[in-house]
């Protein structure tokens, strides 16, 4: 779940949770298809083993993107995505419409 109206500044956490399935479960975060690795743009944490948080305390133009979340078990792997967009920025249309 992305937050809506967000500000350059302000503090954003887009929560991934694993509703039902077999644990243990491993999460991934990926920002405009390639894998967050390192500290960055914002940092990954969790509030328990069914949900990874990916945590941005001050947002800033370059965390405007296309944002997705895998969580992977034995039994196979599902994944959720959304878009991060700051109020009173501009957008490059490869942005808004991903071909």
């Amino acid at each position: 779940m992305i937050p809506a109206e967000l500000r350059i500044g302000e503090r954003a956490d887009i929560i991934c949770t694993l509703r039902r399935g077999d644990l243990p479960v491993t999460f991934k975060w990926f920002f405009n298809g390639r894998e967050i690795r390192g500290e960055e743009l914002g940092k990954v944490t969790s509030y328990d083993v069914r949900s990874s948080v990916y945590l941005m305390d001050k947002l800033r133009a370059e965390n405007v993107g296309n944002y997705t979340c895998t969580v992977s078990n034995a039994a196979g792997s599902d994944s959720a995505s959304g878009q991060l967009l700051v109020e009173g920025e501009s957008y490059p249309s490869e942005i808004l419409f991903p071909h």
